[in-house]
């Protein structure tokens, strides 16, 4: 029972092979929690239980275009100059009217593999 999933142990649970009680305590979940999630697997499978936004992007995420422009003004900004991350923020973001977060532009610049820190 070490190794054993949550979704395997809500499977013996619903052909009653574990007791509640025992879910609960191993994995630290309510017991309201595997009756929905045992509903889920009941109707949809084991896919029910697969969070639904999952592969979605996120409501609070900046719109593409942004992004988009903020990583064309690093490239054209010093082009022949090192330049740190933290000082292309301040000068260049931060005194805009874009709200965007230092670590919002940390992380678009090290996925475009503009930033190596």
């Amino acid at each position: 029972m070490d190794d054993i999933s949550q979704i395997t142990m809500i499977e013996r649970y619903g052909t009653g092979q574990v007791a509640l009680r025992d879910i609960c305590e191993k994995f630290k979940i309510h017991r309201t929690t595997v009756w929905r999630q045992l509903k889920a697997l009941r109707q949809f499978g084991r896919t029910g239980l697969v969070h639904k936004l999952k592969g979605r992007p996120s409501n609070r995420s900046k719109p593409e275009a942004i992004r988009n422009a903020v990583l064309e003004l690093y490239r054209s900004v010093g082009q022949n100059q090192p330049r740190k991350m933290l000082h292309f923020y301040e000068q260049s973001v931060r005194g805009t009217e874009l709200k965007i977060s230092y670590t919002t532009v940390r992380r678009w610049l090290k996925a475009a593999g503009l930033a190596d820190r």
